[in-house]
């Protein structure tokens, strides 16, 4: 049996202080256990601080509704902030076509679809809605005076999303034998070059309206040029279902998203690339540009709503309404304030770009990074194109 003050010696014949045998740097009893906790203290300071600025953090990133509504049921379809007036208007699954005022204090029904709402969409120029209720059945409504101005006879049992044009003088709907496309102040169809393409899932136009961004179920997403009905460009933008859509204002950027997953794309329309995938940790419902272009925010199934910086792909906000899905998103016509709208609530929160942008030099390295990202092929894959 080894003494505690022998040497150990190896098989190689090297000696060497066994593991358990004290030294002089490090002595035994007091000072030693004092050195333990010392280190213990330590880093629970560290965890303490970290914590500290983690929730710091949060709190700075994200900041509460300045309005909110919860006086309705169902869930918030479509809204509109783009009234002169300041009014927020919006329709309910259950039918209810409504508007608020400016802080929400007040509601009130302006019309009723009569049945349930599958879809809805607002014109861009805040003036008109549409709506396809689950007979088929698309109307036109006149938000000026809530009065029905038209009704498109379904011609299969649903429709399957519609969107107006960036003019907002043409609606197009989908539905099961593929889209079409009507003049909003008749509901007459538009003659032309017709797209039967059954499995349709999500719409959007261009800046220019000269093309039409089509989802399909099967993650694809076709390009059509409008005028020529001939499609342009396809890719797969998801494994399954694209839900929403939506052009950035320049025309240049697409963004695209499955309620199916949790990933935000953004695609180069010109080169067919994707810029940049977006994280946003649940299944994103809708996708909305902030005006200008510098912002894109998400909405997502856990109640989440995301604002990231285009340029970066950072998360530069995150607004957490927690009252389950967030199905609508709506900016100002400035875009001061940001509506969020889910299962019987409203939220506004304060869309104010200049406290969350970063200095000139750090949006500059960030661009050249992205950039050189691009170049080495990060973020930047091409689908491979669908016929």
């Amino acid at each position: 049996m080894f003494s505690a003050s022998r040497p150990f010696v190896d098989s190689s014949g090297q000696t060497s202080a066994r593991e358990d045998e004290p030294d002089a740097d490090n002595p035994v009893g007091v000072p030693c256990r004092v050195k333990v906790v010392t280190r213990g203290l330590a880093f629970l300071l560290i965890v303490m601080l970290v914590g500290l600025d983690c929730l710091s953090q949060a709190s700075r990133r994200s900041p509460a509704a300045f309005a909110t509504c919860d006086r309705f049921s169902g869930s918030v379809k479509a809204m509109s902030l783009q009234a002169a007036d300041g009014l927020l208007h919006g329709c309910i699954a259950e039918g209810k076509l409504t508007v608020w005022n400016p802080d929400l204090s007040g509601v009130q029904v302006g019309g009723s679809q009569g049945v349930a709402i599958d879809q809805a969409a607002m014109s861009p120029d805040g003036t008109t809605l549409g709506v396809a209720d689950a007979k088929g059945v698309v109307s036109v409504w006149d938000l000026s005076n809530w009065r029905r101005r038209a009704e498109i006879p379904p011609r299969t049992a649903r429709s399957s999303s519609l969107i107006f044009s960036q003019d907002s003088i043409t609606l197009a709907t989908a539905d099961s034998l593929g889209v079409r496309l009507w003049d909003v102040s008749t509901a007459n169809p538009i003659a032309g070059p017709r797209l039967d393409l059954p499995g349709v899932s999500g719409l959007a136009f261009d800046a220019d309206d000269r093309c039409l961004a089509v989802g399909t179920k099967d993650g694809a997403v076709r390009l059509w040029d409008v005028a020529q009905g001939s499609q342009s460009a396809s890719f797969r933008a998801h494994p399954v279902r694209v839900s929403s859509l939506a052009f950035s204002q320049d025309g240049r950027v697409l963004v695209t998203s499955s309620n199916l997953d949790q990933f935000a794309r953004l695609w180069d329309i010109t080169t067919g690339r994707l810029l940049r995938e977006l994280d946003a940790r649940s299944q994103i419902q809708e996708v909305a540009f902030a005006p200008g272009d510098r912002e894109l925010a998400t909405a997502a199934f856990d109640g989440s709503v995301r604002l990231w910086n285009v340029a970066t792909g950072e998360t530069r906000c995150v607004f957490s309404e927690g009252d389950g899905p967030v199905t609508a998103l709506a900016f100002s016509a400035e875009g001061a304030t940001l509506a969020c709208g889910g299962i019987g609530v409203i939220r506004l929160y304060r869309h104010d770009e200049s406290s969350r942008t970063t200095s000139r030099s750090r949006q500059a390295s960030s661009t050249k990074r992205a950039a050189g990202d691009r170049t080495n092929g990060k973020m930047a894959d091409t689908y491979s194109q669908i016929d």
